[in-house]
């Protein structure tokens, strides 16, 4: 077995309105497990924000849902675990509803090789 770590950034930034990061994910083929980390430190006034992760699917050519953090309406941090089902590439999707649809956020990981 090998633990070999390492943690990466998959999206750190300001954003005012929905968007993804599929033209910059992580390649996860070789990773068995991550902890995901969501830290938003602003956020627009009567903003919800949804933040997701998806895989990507080669042979459909699509993104499917991986994880969804708690929708936040407020600053603060969350955290989630996936084992065994991170796919060949790993990207960040994130999307307002109401309020002024604004917020400066991070997603970094914590992986792990299989």
């Amino acid at each position: 077995m090998s633990n070999i770590s390492y943690t990466e950034t998959l999206f750190t930034g300001s954003v005012t309105g929905d968007g993804n990061t599929t033209a910059t994910p992580i390649t996860t083929q070789r990773l068995k497990e991550g902890i995901f980390y969501l830290d938003v430190t602003a956020i627009g006034a009567g903003t919800t924000l949804t933040v997701d992760l998806r895989t990507y699917d080669s042979i459909a050519d699509n993104w499917h849902m991986l994880a969804r953090w708690t929708s936040r309406t407020t600053t603060g941090q969350d955290a989630g675990y996936i084992q065994f089902g991170l796919g060949e590439k790993v990207a960040v999707y994130y999307a307002f509803s109401g309020g002024t649809t604004t917020a400066t956020f991070t997603v970094n990981a914590h992986l792990k090789e299989f």
